[in-house]
């Protein structure tokens, strides 16, 4: 089994040599997490991409709880690549300055965060899901911790400021909304799973996502959330671009 860091150190060579006929195949251990999330499609089109650029890799994917789970087995050695959300590079980096540092080798997409509710509900800023019951995803993933940082900058905490509700998979969370089990989602990325299959049902589903000043009070706390633009059309019945904040 390759180490990551000779991996890490012969990735940009390995991308690029021409298959050999007889050339040894090498082995690599590869982090995803669970389905229903965005690192799941993700992870499955990278593999193949990656297989028709470098038939010599011979990629297995692991199925792993996350992005933290990930940069935990990076750390141990269990994997030698994993898709590891910009959040968790943060917070991992920031209380693990005495082991050694994860090297980040591509940057994969942006995550702007949001929450969508039924678009019948009463919610539209916020401030009015404050003490309501809230799919946060399953704990450890990269968007319940870009949920803590964002709520963290709002002055607001995720566990006690809401009832919270973490899932065991990503696939629970949109369910609880459309039975009313739960009344929001927070989801991030592009064309979130999760997101399309609430705005996929016939009720749909209306996002909700920083003020202006939300967001600027977001910033100033952690300068390392970008402000990043949803662009109008990228769910049915979302029209108009939405600005949020994101890795």
């Amino acid at each position: 089994m390759i180490r990551r860091r000779t991996l890490l150190s012969l990735a940009p060579a390995v991308s690029l040599a021409p298959f050999a006929a007889h050339a040894q195949t090498m082995e690599v251990r590869f982090g995803t997490s669970t389905a229903g999330g965005g690192f799941a499609p993700y992870a499955a089109a990278l593999i193949d991409a990656l297989k028709s650029v470098d038939p010599i890799l011979d990629i297995k994917p692991v199925i792993t709880k996350g992005a933290t789970d990930n940069a935990e087995r990076l750390q141990k050695g269990d994997i030698d690549i994993g898709l590891v959300s910009g959040e968790v590079m943060y917070e991992w980096l920031s209380e693990h300055p005495d082991k050694s540092k994860l090297r980040v080798i591509s940057v994969i997409y942006s995550t702007p965060g949001m929450f969508a509710v039924r678009p019948d509900s009463r919610y539209h800023r916020i401030r009015d899901l404050l003490g309501r019951s809230i799919v946060w995803n399953p704990r450890g993933t990269g968007s319940a911790v870009q949920a803590r940082y964002v709520m963290q900058g709002l002055g607001l905490d995720m566990d006690r400021d809401f009832d919270p509700i973490y899932p065991e998979s990503f696939a629970d969370g949109p369910t609880m909304v459309i039975e009313r089990q739960a009344a929001a989602l927070w989801g991030s990325g592009y064309r979130w799973p999760g997101f399309i299959e609430l705005t996929n049902q016939p009720a749909g589903a209306r996002f909700i996502v920083p003020t202006r000043a939300e967001i600027a009070q977001i910033r100033a706390k952690f300068p390392f959330l970008a402000e990043l633009t949803v662009p109008g059309g990228m769910y049915p019945g979302q029209y108009e671009p939405l600005t949020t904040v994101g890795a």
